[in-house]
């Protein structure tokens, strides 16, 4: 014979199964969160490979089209003196680099003639350093002085990248270390 449901018990959760289950999700949360936070720094680490092997492969371009020099080691002006200090040798990568050359690297903002090299790069700025903020992140600093392949490269957070001119090689500049103990200047 059918009874009623007896309404004295509310069908509902204890408070303590209701605390079990917060435990629970706290500890889940607890586990996963921290992986979202390596995510972060993981697609930093993406982009700047791949922003740094783009510039690479420009950098390389422009040495082979131009005798073996790479962009800043001479006056986009006149093809033939280096550049005296560090800010010309930056003037000189990114006019090199923005503008169409001749295979002395001297730069011209129309192409034809002698002028048919470039531009290698078309957006108007170098990518910016996933590690770094502001307009230094997407600006280049020219070390004139290293020669040699093996030297450790340094960086001083000033700028997004660093260009050793002597020896073609191209890092980023920012100061990080990554969660492993690896700094981005060794990519």
């Amino acid at each position: 014979m059918w009874s009623p449901p007896d309404t004295r018990t509310g069908g509902g959760f204890t408070l303590v199964e209701l605390l079990v289950v917060v435990i629970i999700l706290a500890t889940l949360a607890a586990l996963v969160v921290p992986s979202f936070g390596a995510s972060g720094e993981d697609a930093k680490v993406s982009a700047l490979r791949t922003d740094l092997s783009r510039l690479r492969r420009v950098v390389g371009r422009y040495a082979a089209e131009h005798g073996g020099r790479v962009p800043g080691a001479v006056q986009p002006g006149d093809g033939r003196t280096p550049p005296p200090n560090g800010a010309s040798c930056r003037n000189a990568v990114l006019s090199q680099l923005f503008r169409y050359t001749d295979a002395r690297g001297v730069a011209s903002n129309t192409p034809g003639g002698a002028f048919r090299y470039g531009p290698y790069i078309t957006k108007g700025q170098l990518p910016a350093n996933p590690f770094m903020t502001g307009d230094a992140a997407a600006a280049i600093l020219c070390d004139l002085v290293t020669t040699d392949l093996s030297a450790t490269p340094t960086a001083d957070g000033t700028t997004g990248w660093k260009l050793y001119v002597v020896t073609g090689r191209l890092v980023p500049n920012d100061a990080t270390v990554l969660s492993d103990g690896r700094g981005t200047v060794g990519f």
